[in-house]
């Protein structure tokens, strides 16, 4: 049986996650080839779970006769909604959001969904 390859990724993260943090912890230097690779392996973690937050209808080729999710920032939804970037992250987890690198992501059909939902509430 051969892993899934997100599954041996997430390992590898996790691995050089405890390497640095067990240098830390003894006072040992962290070389350079380290905090670069495990960059790398962050980022292509936080990558993959935005991929499969998308869905399995994403196509990351964008083509004209399927496009693609477009990906928004908390700014962009809340002007879209018409409420402040605060508020976006507080209700972030209600639009799907995804934390990645540092700032909130959202399918900015979700969050057009979203707002009609809101007004036929209303």
């Amino acid at each position: 049986m051969i892993p899934d390859e997100n599954l041996i990724l997430r390992c590898a993260y996790q691995c050089a996650a405890e390497v640095i943090r067990h240098r830390r912890l003894t006072g040992a230097p962290i070389p350079k080839w380290l905090r670069l690779h495990y960059r790398s392996l962050h980022r292509q973690v936080h990558l993959n779970l935005v991929l499969s937050r998308l869905g399995p209808d994403f196509d990351p080729g964008m083509t004209e006769s399927n496009p693609s999710p477009q990906l928004i920032t908390a700014s962009e939804a809340a002007a879209i909604l018409g409420v402040s970037r605060r508020h976006i992250t507080r209700i972030a987890h209600t639009l799907d959001g995804v934390f990645v690198g540092g700032r909130w992501l959202f399918n900015r059909a979700a969050v057009i969904e979203y707002t009609h939902n809101q007004e036929q509430h209303d």
